[in-house]
Formats: structure tokens, C-alpha cells, sequence
């Protein structure tokens, strides 16, 4: 154990790793990186005691310090994220509520109910004409047959309009939801 009486006692790397539970490599280390300073007297050379021990101490805080930082960061950066993501997950259930947003399961069912729809009727036009065009010689009038056949198609599929995609119908009853 060493003995130092007097705080500004000048100790060796040696003397001074063991007041500081260090090695005398580490504080060679130390004075490398710049935390202690070696001082150079007329007869001996060392480092002061009490300035050696008081900059291993502010070394050891900032260093516990800087530590501690780096794993409160992490969730504090966890925790933002995750605040910024409810913050989102709620403006969009505000944008759906007043309308302004539509849920994508709703639009799905829209448009795959609508496609449905028009692959039936488009499949429908040949058993549905058949009778019309039987026995027809003239070319125009099949054509105006079928040109009809396919323009109800349509306009019964412009009938999906933007009410299809609101929770209400078009009298304003609330459809199932999605």
C-alpha cells in the first residue's frame, strides 16, 4: 500500500495506479490521451497526486457519463419512432373518419366486386344475344346487337361510382363495413 502524506506529493506511474486501482501501463495510457500530466521537477519526475487523481476523476464522469448517453439513445430513439408512428396511425384513422381517406380493404372489395361484375356480364353477352342474332342476315344489326350488349355492360359499370367506395350507400345508409 502506498503513503502519500501530502496531496501535492509527486508520485511515479506506479505509486499512482495503485491509489487509482490502475495498472502503471494504464496510466501511461492516460497521460497519452492526455488525462494526466507528468510534471518534471529538479529531482524527481512524476505526476502530482491531488490535480493526477481530481483529472482521473472528471476522466471516469465523463466517460460513465458519455456511456450512459449512448443507452438512454437508443431508447429514447425507440421510443420517438414508436410515438411517431401512433401519432400516424391515429391521423389516418382521423383522414378515414371525415371521409378524406379510404381504407384500403374497402377499396379492394370495391374494385374486385366491380371486376367480377364486368367479367359476368362481358361472359353473359353470348347467351344473352344469341336469340337476338339467330337467324339475323345482316351484318350491321348483329353489330348494333352486340355494340348494345356491350355498351350496357359498360354503363352498368359506371354505375360503381364514388358512393361504391363510401361506407354509405347512395340513400345514406351505413353498408357493412369491410
Amino acid at each position: 500500500m502506498v503513503e502519500l502524506n501530502d496531496p501535492n506529493a509527486i508520485c511515479s506511474s506506479h505509486q499512482l495506479g495503485e491509489i487509482l486501482g490502475l495498472g502503471a501501463r494504464q496510466v501511461d495510457h492516460l497521460r497519452a490521451a492526455g488525462v494526466l500530466r507528468r510534471v518534471s521537477g529538479k529531482q524527481q519526475q512524476g505526476f502530482k497526486l491531488a490535480p493526477s487523481v481530481k483529472a482521473y476523476l472528471q476522466y471516469q464522469r465523463a466517460y460513465v457519463s458519455k456511456e450512459c448517453r449512448k443507452q438512454t439513445a437508443g431508447y429514447d430513439s425507440a421510443r420517438t419512432r414508436r410515438m411517431n408512428a401512433l401519432a400516424q396511425a391515429e391521423e389516418l384513422e382521423l383522414a378515414v373518419a371525415r371521409g378524406g381517406m379510404i381504407k384500403r380493404a374497402r377499396v379492394v372489395l370495391v374494385v374486385t366486386t366491380l371486376l367480377a361484375t364486368v367479367k359476368n356480364h362481358v361472359l353473359a353477352i353470348p347467351s344473352r344475344c344469341t336469340r337476338q342474332i339467330v337467324g339475323q342476315r345482316n351484318v350491321a344489326k348483329v353489330r348494333a346487337i352486340l355494340d348494345a350488349a356491350c355498351r350496357d355492360t359498360l354503363r352498368e359499370a359506371a354505375d360503381f361510382g364514388s358512393h361504391s367506395l363510401d361506407e354509405h350507400g347512395r340513400n345514406g345508409s351505413k353498408k357493412a363495413a369491410a
